[in-house]
């Protein structure tokens, strides 16, 4: 063994007992190499036969590569097959589709002439509902696919001539329904004007059948309140109802309007379609408008509301107190015109909260996005806001609160001036009768239904409070309670004497005394 070959850790190795320790590292170092080989022999057996295993396998390796060299080849035959009679498919769809279209335009040529035999037969038996039926029929044809699906020979010409024949057909039955409709209204026949108001929609005349439709209802509607306004003028003044008899005439006129669009709603929706109610509502609204102004043109005429409103400005706001006593109006004799004016607004309001129930349920059923419902809705109460009615009766109702406030005042000033005290009683009469004054004046502004009345009638009644109520007693009480002192004595004779010599008679100073401290009491109580 060279020098050279040995390990430089041994080379520096320098006494016997390195020397050994080294050689025992050694020794143990080899009988783990030799544990190794052991192991390692061991298992050469299981490592002879995964070898003759991996050995057996080699010719099914070879075999699985072919087919699956096969299954590519199938597959890609598979694919080019596929595409091919996709291909053939989408030909195939195409061809049904203008199959289905030839099919289509066969189908509406022969509707065509079926329609052109149907409208002549019909026509001449006056059939006009199946002659409107074959009309319609027509009408959801697409003519120009009908020209050019047959634009050469014969048949062409054939076409050409059933299509003009409808066109004529169409004008001489819009003409002949629309004459039919007009007799039907003027001979008062509701089944034929139902019948015929059904036709419009199926030649194309939506419009002008809702136009004439809502004429019919307004004539109707006129006819009735004519009647009712005559039978009302010559009511007896004895009558029961006469104080309320042009607000039952108006509640007679908005109760027939809404049992109309209750009855005829479900018509015009079920041939018309949806969101029709409105264009219906502002021509029947027209006419509600035209008699709510003669009802009320009547009503301002017998009830002298003119002269009254004068007279009640005049009272409240002029200066000469000769006048004012001369023809100041008794408030007893405004109550039964300010009952009816209150029956009257809430008629209106109440007819007019029906309107916007029914045309707010029909715009939310034609309008499905918020946005255009929402700009629909507000169209609609800025038309009902400044429609005809809404404006008479906002006018009526502004002159109701001045003749009311000419109401409280007097009689609240009457009810100061008939001041009394009972035996056994804290207060005096006054303070119950103002608040029932006010209150009566209050709850009649409620009953009107008109939150712009509630509210100016709640204002006025805090100023009398304030103004005349508080005024009488603050008068009062500014005079003292009289103890019986020298200055009161002094002042009290003086006042005494003024009243006797006024009155005529001579009264103690005492008695004044006596009644002055309970007048103060009184207020105090008030």
């Amino acid at each position: 063994m060279d020098m050279d070959d040995i390990p430089l850790d041994i080379k520096n190795l320098t006494t016997l007992e390195e020397i050994e320790r080294r050689f025992q590292q050694v020794r143990k170092e080899e009988d783990n190499q030799f544990d190794k080989l052991d192991v390692i022999l061991q298992g050469q057996g299981l490592l002879d036969d995964q070898m003759k295993e991996l050995t057996n396998i080699l010719p099914s390796l070879e075999t699985v590569e072919s087919d699956l060299t096969h299954l590519c080849g199938t597959i890609k035959f598979t694919s080019s097959l596929a595409e091919n009679i996709s291909s053939k498919v989408k030909l195939l769809d195409l061809a049904k589709s203008q199959v289905f279209k030839a099919i289509q335009r066969v189908d509406d040529i022969l509707d065509l002439k079926t329609c052109t035999d149907g409208v002549k037969e019909a026509m001449d038996k006056k059939d006009y509902e199946k002659a409107a039926a074959n009309i319609h029929r027509y009408l959801c044809l697409d003519e120009n696919v009908i020209k050019q699906s047959v634009n050469i020979g014969s048949e062409s010409t054939s076409i050409n001539a059933s299509l003009e024949a409808l066109k004529n057909a169409r004008q001489e039955m819009s003409r002949v329904v629309s004459e039919q409709f007009d007799i039907a209204v003027q001979s008062g026949n509701e089944a034929d004007v139902e019948k015929f108001f059904k036709i419009f929609p199926w030649l194309k005349m939506e419009d002008e059948g809702l136009a004439k439709f809502s004429t019919y209802l307004s004539q109707e509607i006129a006819k009735s309140t004519s009647a009712n306004l005559k039978q009302a003028l010559n009511t007896e003044s004895t009558h029961s109802r006469y104080n309320l008899v042009f607000s039952d005439i108006l509640t007679l006129l908005f109760e027939g309007i809404a049992r109309t669009i209750e009855k005829q709603q479900p018509l015009v929706e079920t041939y018309y379609g949806p969101g029709k109610l409105f264009a219906l509502m502002k021509n029947v609204q027209k006419e509600c408008d035209k008699q709510a102004h003669l009802i009320m043109r009547e009503f301002l005429k017998m009830r002298n509301f003119d002269e009254i409103e004068r007279l009640v400005r005049q009272s409240m706001f002029t200066s000469s107190k000769k006048m004012e006593e001369n023809r100041k109006l008794d408030p007893r004799k405004l109550e039964t015109l300010l009952n009816e004016i209150t029956v009257i607004s809430s008629r209106a309001e109440l007819y007019v909260r029906f309107v916007k129930r029914r045309i707010k349920a029909d715009i939310e059923i034609v309008y499905p996005n918020k946005e255009e419902r929402e700009e629909s809705w507000l169209d609609f109460q800025k038309w009902i806001k400044n429609c005809d009615l809404s404006l008479f009766i906002h006018n009526v109702i502004s002159k109701y609160i001045i003749i009311e406030e000419y109401y409280m005042k007097e009689s609240i000033q009457k009810a100061i001036k008939l001041d009394y005290f009972e035996e056994g009683n804290f207060t005096s009469s006054v303070t119950d009768d103002i608040f029932f004054i006010l209150r009566q004046c209050i709850k009649r502004s409620i009953s009107s239904s008109s939150i712009d009345c509630v509210c100016a009638i709640l204002n006025q009644a805090v100023t009398i409070l304030e103004m005349d109520f508080k005024s009488m007693l603050k008068k009062t009480i500014d005079n003292g309670y009289f103890t019986g002192g020298v200055l009161d004595n002094i002042s009290l004779a003086y006042n005494v004497m003024q009243s006797s010599f006024q009155q005529g008679k001579l009264q103690s100073v005492d008695e004044k005394t006596k009644d002055n401290r309970q007048l103060f009491l009184q207020t105090m109580n008030n």
